[in-house]
């Protein structure tokens, strides 16, 4: 359930809402019950900024339990300590650490008294099974202020992207877009991908792959015959590296997972 890696290269800290005290333990041990869990950042100073962003690492699972799949990982953001503002507001359970990225004036005005608030919740839902709780954990990691000249940052639906939005771009880095859809879903996103950007854009492609039917997923397992269908009709697929890690990936050795491989592609459009 909860991650035992913090995710910083070379660091041993982050904030995480509770670890049980052993190993032997439940699964249920030390989750988060019957309510919230929130941790506030520090206040920042961004009136001297242009156009700030924020980035952090985080972790939510909530797809287990008498009631998965139903419960909040909340992120909000406040420039006068009273108004707050939804950065994230899902119920999507990603037992991985993934980044997240926003732009603050998308959000709020650049004030000196600009911050953020992280919620993971267990609600209760009487008459339910158990009274309707699930089994909630949550981390965080890295969390960074940057600004940079010309770095533009799209904040929305993937799918509602044009072509005019990225005719400048000349590489894509997908570290877990791919994994993260279902099976459904992949293919209209790799056809939407292909749509928006132009001919000779590079694509370096991560990827896991291990028995779907021993993981739900995300991520999810995609393998290199179907990166090549996936890809093939338009793009130029290379394998860079395949390896086996599943001794580093310890949700899934907790689950029996059998093996994890990772790949590395480096995908070139060729075609429309």
């Amino acid at each position: 359930m909860q991650t035992d890696q913090q995710h910083t290269n070379g660091g041993s800290q982050c904030l995480y809402t509770g670890n049980a005290p052993s190993s032997s333990d439940g699964i249920g041990t030390n989750d988060v019950d019957a309510g919230h869990t929130t941790v506030f950042s520090p206040y920042y100073d961004l009136s001297s900024y242009v156009n700030p962003a924020f980035s952090y690492w985080r972790w939510f699972t909530n797809n287990t339990g008498a009631n998965p799949g139903a419960d909040w990982w909340q992120v909000m953001i406040t420039d006068d300590g009273i108004n707050w503002h939804y950065v994230e507001n899902n119920k999507s359970s990603d037992n991985s650490w993934r980044k997240f990225v926003f732009r603050v004036s998308d959000y709020v005005g650049l004030t000196s008294n600009v911050q953020l608030r992280f919620i993971a919740s267990d609600s209760l839902r009487p008459g339910q099974n158990l009274d309707g709780g699930s089994l909630i954990e949550a981390a965080i990691d890295d969390l960074m202020l940057y600004e940079g000249d010309g770095i533009q940052i799209f904040c929305g639906d993937f799918f509602t992207l044009k072509a005019n939005h990225l005719v400048d771009v000349k590489a894509v880095y997908d570290r877990a877009s791919l994994i993260a859809l279902d099976k459904a879903l992949r293919q209209k996103y790799v056809n939407h991908l292909n749509d928006i950007i132009s001919e000779d854009v590079r694509v370096l492609l991560l990827t896991l792959n291990y028995p779907q039917h021993q993981w739900v997923g995300p991520p999810y397992a995609v393998s290199k015959l179907e990166v090549d269908s996936l890809y093939g009709g338009s793009f130029q697929c290379q394998e860079l590296q395949n390896i086996s890690d599943i001794e580093n990936e310890p949700m899934f050795l907790l689950q029996g997972v059998d093996f994890v491989e990772k790949a590395v592609y480096c995908l070139q459009k060729v075609r429309m």
